[in-house]
């Protein structure tokens, strides 16, 4: 790590965009967090990037609910790398939609996002539009 690399408060580094784009464009599963119903919920999904844009299938429930009211969202992906002694953690926040446009889920469907749940039930593609995008990595050595 060098000495020029912005620390947040507990010490950990904190990542550049370009950086947590990287990692996100690798990690195949997140958690959403939204609120429903006035409740806080957090739901695993299988996600890509669509350039900067977090991309998920949803089925009726909660998280097409969420976005189909524009709801803002937190999509959060992170890993632990014993081998290098790293770990990380990227959060995304912005409003989810449900994307009709034809072309760009032409685009999603070429990011091979394999469904979470593997049944034939009707999915709908969702997409988080950035607005904020933080990451930190800690050291574990």
């Amino acid at each position: 790590m060098s000495s020029t690399e912005p620390i947040d408060r507990r010490g950990l580094r904190v990542l550049p965009y370009e950086e947590c784009l990287l990692l996100l464009r690798h990690a195949r599963t997140g958690r959403l967090g939204f609120v429903d119903r006035g409740e806080p919920e957090v739901l695993p999904v299988t996600f890509g990037l669509d350039r900067d844009a977090p991309v998920f299938r949803a089925t009726w429930g909660s998280k097409l609910d969420a976005a189909s009211a524009a709801h803002v969202v937190a999509l959060e992906a992170d890993a632990v790398d014993r081998a290098t002694s790293r770990a990380w953690s990227v959060v995304v926040k912005g409003p989810a939609s449900v994307e009709y446009d034809e072309a760009a889920i032409a685009r999603y469907e070429l990011l091979g996002i394999e469904r979470w749940v593997r049944d034939d039930s009707e999915t709908f593609w969702v997409r988080v539009t950035p607005e904020t995008v933080t990451g930190r990595e800690l050291d574990l050595s």
